[in-house]
Parts: structure tokens; sequence; C-alpha cells
């Protein structure tokens, strides 16, 4: 057992007497990245990340085309020619539907049905009610909402008129103890030198 190097005062020395020499040993070093230890809420290794994230991005892709393929309907061409024919069939029936609620609707359209039909092919893509509005209002048959000029009216309710009278008591206390508001009061003329007089 080797004595402790802070008791003794001279070199240390193992059993035979001989100088015990500490070397210093060098630390061990690896060619090896040192891996970082990853943030919390990371399971991904660092030098992993590109690799995880080009693997999620092919996942991604591949889940959207099987939702594209479940959600697509077929198109003309996939169909068959009796499908055309149904889909065409389905569609002029949706059509005479939507026309007739709009006819009971707007009895108007009934009576120029066919310069409907004609002003209905400009705008095939809008909705149906929304062209049948417009071409009544282009025509004179639907009444417009007028034109605001200037603000809006105040909606909360009638104005009364709040011009209280104040008894000479009040006004001669006023005078007293709160001379501005008597003096800013009688510029607006809420008091009248009638009142004042009344009091003095």
């Amino acid at each position: 057992m080797l004595p402790d190097a802070s008791l003794t005062s001279g070199p240390v020395v193992d059993d035979g007497g001989q100088p015990i020499v500490e070397t210093p040993i060098a630390p061990v070093t690896t060619n090896e990245p040192v891996q970082q230890a990853s943030p919390v809420g990371s399971k991904t290794p660092e030098p992993n990340l590109y690799a995880a994230l080009q693997e999620e991005r092919r996942r991604r892709r591949e889940a959207e085309e099987k939702l594209e393929s479940f959600v697509n309907v077929p198109s003309e061409l996939d169909m068959s020619d009796e499908g055309k024919v149904l889909r065409k069939e389905i569609q002029v029936l949706k059509d005479k539907v939507e026309l007739g609620e709009l006819v009971q609707k707007y009895p108007a359209l009934k009576e120029k049905q066919s310069e409907f039909d004609e002003f209905r092919a400009d705008y095939p893509r809008h909705r149906l009610e929304n062209v049948a509005k417009l071409f009544l209002v282009e025509n004179g048959m639907m009444e417009t909402a007028p034109n605001r000029i200037g603000l809006e009216r105040p909606t909360s309710g009638p104005k009364t008129n709040t011009d209280k009278k104040y008894t000479g008591e009040e006004i001669s206390a006023m005078m007293k103890n709160d001379n501005r508001r008597f003096q800013k009061m009688v510029q607006q003329g809420i008091i009248k030198p009638e009142d004042i007089d009344s009091v003095a």
C-alpha cells in the first residue's frame, strides 16, 4: 500500500525504496464523432435528421396519393358510354328541380324562361339562384336595396329632451361650491338668466 502523498514530505517511494513517478494519462481520442445529447422531445439522433425528413416526406406523398385515389370521381375517360349518359341525365334532372324551386320563389322567371336560359349560359359556373337574382334585377323585375347616402341613422331609439331644470337651491349651491361648472352651464345656455334672478 502506498502512503498518502499529502502525509509525507518527500517523494513517494514504493516498497523497494524506488521513487514512484506518476505519468500523466493522455485522454483517449477516437475518429468517431461525439454524439451530443438530443434535445428534450427529439427522438431522432442528430446525424439521422435529414434521412428521417426524407422518409417522412415520402410517406406523406404516398398517403396523399392514396387519399386522392379514394376521393377522385372517375373522369369522363374512365366512364362507359352508359355512365356518361346517366351523368348527363342526372345533371338535367337536378337543373329542372332547382329551376322549379326558383320559379316558385320568383314567379317572374316563368314569363321570361327563354331569355333566362340565354342569360344563364353567360354564367355557367355560378349558382343558379344567384344568376336568377341578377337576371331579375337587370330586367327591373326585382327591387334592389336603396342606395345609402351619408351616414347611417342611429338605431339606439328616439332621443328625448333631457334638459334638466335646476331649482334655485341647486343653482345657489353650484355657485358657491362648483363655480366653474356653474359658469360653463351658463355659457352653454343650460342655466338661463331668469333662473339666476330667481335665486337672488
